[in-house]
């Protein structure tokens, strides 16, 4: 059996690359917005438009994908949660498998990928670490001749996984500025049962999002500022009064 791999590895130092030398999706899309104890924020890669563009996510910086998200602005109230949702599309757009022994086979061709995600944020990193996402593609093929050749037809495989931080790591995500989140593939096109000597080749693109919300509770005047604020109520009320009697 003959398996071919296409490898991506994703860190920490991969992401000190110059952002401008990744795919980068940045914050300055409009989904960004905050309104009723939520903000929310979402991201696509530019890919998989009908074009059939192919990109293999290497751990490089010419492909990586790298969303910058927002952090949460803490003027707007005390974060409580974060949640996070990771979908992953990969579209075949064609290919095929080749039987090289010497007799008929029949097998399931198997295309697995597995996407990884790395954050700068340290809490995040963690979490994503254990984010288990691991779509694949399956299509069996029966008594393929010694010689011949089987043309994978076009066809999608889907994938998603979610996580939400504990109230004690929403401080992580608190600031001005943004964190990088960012995702690669290990892709690989494989044979299961059969006999050996498969040989197979396959065309691909790739799509995923990102999709962020922070929870977040209004702040609550402090009682304090409740006080002074029911004295000055109070004392514009007395000099209406003493107006009125002059």
């Amino acid at each position: 059996m003959i398996r071919k791999s296409l490898v991506a590895a994703v860190g920490l130092a991969a992401m000190a690359a110059t952002p401008a030398m990744a795919n980068t999706i940045n914050t300055s899309n409009p989904a960004y917005a905050c309104s009723a104890g939520t903000c929310t924020q979402s991201f696509s890669t530019p890919l998989g438009s009908g074009n059939g563009t192919v990109l293999d996510w290497k751990g490089s910086s010419s492909t990586l994908q790298v969303f910058q998200l927002n952090l949460f602005n803490s003027a707007l109230g005390t974060l409580n949660s974060v949640n996070f949702t990771i979908s992953f599309t990969g579209n075949i757009t064609g290919g095929s498998v080749t039987n090289t022994s010497s007799n008929t086979q029949s097998f399931t061709f198997k295309q697995d990928t597995l996407v990884s995600a790395a954050s700068t944020l340290s809490a995040l990193n963690t979490a994503l670490s254990a984010l288990a996402l691991d779509p694949f593609y399956t299509l069996p093929i029966s008594n393929l001749a010694s010689g011949g050749t089987f043309t994978i037809p076009a066809g999608s495989y889907h994938g998603s996984a979610s996580l939400t931080s504990p109230p004690t790591a929403a401080s992580d995500f608190i600031g001005t500025g943004t964190a990088n989140v960012v995702l690669s593939t290990a892709t690989t096109d494989g044979i299961t049962s059969g006999g050996g000597n498969i040989s197979s080749s396959v065309s691909t693109y790739a799509l995923a999002t990102l999709s962020v919300v922070y929870n977040y509770s209004n702040p609550v005047p402090e009682p304090i500022s409740a006080a002074l604020l029911g004295s000055g109520l109070l004392g514009m009320g007395l000099i209406r009064r003493m107006r009125r009697r002059v």
